[in-house]
């Protein structure tokens, strides 16, 4: 199989979504138009991406367990979120398979970057 050796970027943001947030992330409706498209300055892959928003204010440790694969980078996402002083959040966005760079205190709708972290096929391979 073509990617089982692979090992792909997720990049994530984090933070406290603002009450415009589920517009903010809708391309299905807004297309092109879409706040988030416009800040990552592309349409994100829906197979890649994931969003995801609590109903409540979350421990960090406690919310990136909506961050897809992150138990093969969880210490380093943590230690990251730590650094640029997120603690807590409702909500999250990664999306597989692209790298994006953007200042940490840009805010995405309440959400900032985190940063881009690796996943290995290989490793998920052994746990199937």
């Amino acid at each position: 199989m073509e990617y089982e050796d692979s090992i792909y970027p997720v990049s994530v943001w984090i933070g406290v979504a603002d009450e415009d947030f589920r517009e903010y992330v809708n391309q299905d409706e807004y297309g092109v138009r879409c706040g988030f498209c416009q800040d990552i300055g592309q349409l994100y892959d829906i197979d890649f991406t994931s969003i995801y928003m609590a109903g409540e204010i979350l421990p960090v440790e406690k919310l990136i367990e909506e961050v897809s694969f992150s138990e093969y980078f969880e210490s380093e996402l943590i230690e990251q979120c730590h650094s640029l002083g997120i603690t807590e959040g409702n909500a999250c966005i990664s999306i597989m398979r692209e790298t994006f760079s953007f200042s940490h205190d840009k805010n995405f709708s309440g959400l900032h970057f985190i940063g881009v972290f690796e996943f290995s096929m290989a490793e998920y391979r052994k746990l199937l």
